[in-house]
């Protein structure tokens, strides 16, 4: 399935960090055609004083560049950090249907 439109990020990654993992992001690449899903509540949250939201990305397998943990995407002037493991980056288990993208949980860093 291809998404038609989408976006289009620049990934960073830090490739040697020091002892206290620090170190200077490079640009590795883009990624075209990146769908955002913004923000979802937590249902366990709702009508508490701190909310929880977690917003995802959908970025196609097909890339040549695949995001990874602790990555920084920027897009529309905006840096994300990347947090975890690619979601849904096979083929369904029982059907063998191709979604054609992957997930990933950002977060912003200003």
């Amino acid at each position: 399935m291809r998404i038609p439109g989408g976006h289009t990020v620049e990934v960073y990654r830090v490739a040697n960090r020091d002892r206290y993992g620090d170190g200077s992001p490079t640009l590795i690449g883009t990624i075209s055609n990146v769908v955002f899903q913004w923000a979802s509540a937590d249902p366990l949250s709702r009508g508490q004083e701190n909310e929880m939201m977690s917003t995802v990305i959908f970025c196609p397998r097909s890339a040549s560049v695949k995001l990874q943990a602790r990555d920084r995407i920027r897009f529309d002037g905006e840096t994300y950090q990347v947090i975890g493991d690619r979601s849904w980056d096979e083929r369904n288990p029982a059907t063998g249907h191709d979604f054609g993208y992957y997930m990933m949980q950002v977060e912003s860093i200003g």
